[in-house]
């Protein structure tokens, strides 16, 4: 089965009660990000330690959560999280190595691909949410980040793990033999 890289914000003490002074609302200890797929979390659980460390740094846990968004999706109110989330796994590269590390299947393009293309949903608008229409495919996702995660960050993360996991491939099979 192929591993799908939803992934929702679970929150320490629910956004609701984060208007008590004492809660400090969104900071970094008050949440973690979990992705919805069991395979998923199984594999990065049998990943190399240092991708482990990148994750768990970025804000992951290797647990599931599943807010009840559809596939594609995610609670509306969870974007400055998201964003947080987005903006250490860009910022965190430059302190974890993972050149040649065993990601044990998980496929940080296909992850890359999906953080950029999840929608935000209003989960208080509908009993069911619907997951919106299919997006525009990779060549225009970097232009529907704008507004969801920011662009800057976007771009920098996926230019930071092209030039980690895709660039020595191919500069490796340009070398003569």
């Amino acid at each position: 089965m192929a591993l799908t890289y939803d992934y929702d914000i679970h929150w320490a003490i629910p956004q609701e009660a984060q208007d008590d002074a004492a809660a400090a609302p969104d900071s970094r200890a008050n949440y973690v990000a979990q992705f919805r797929n069991p395979e998923t979390v199984a594999a990065l659980r049998g990943a190399d330690p240092a991708v482990q460390d990148y994750f768990t740094a970025c804000g992951f846990g290797l647990d599931t959560y599943d807010s009840g968004a559809p596939e594609g999706c995610f609670p509306a109110e969870d974007l400055p999280a998201r964003n947080d989330v987005t903006e250490r796994l860009a910022e965190n590269l430059s302190s974890h190595d993972l050149t040649g590390r065993e990601t044990n299947g998980f496929d940080f393009a296909a992850f890359i691909e999906y953080e950029i293309a999840a929608q935000p949903i209003d989960m208080t608008a509908q009993p069911e949410a619907e997951a919106p229409a299919p997006g525009p495919g990779l060549g225009g996702l970097m232009r529907k980040a704008i507004g969801k995660i920011s662009a800057a960050s976007a771009l920098r993360l996926g230019v930071s793990l092209f030039m980690i996991f895709v660039f020595p491939h191919f500069a490796a099979s340009m070398l003569p033999i």
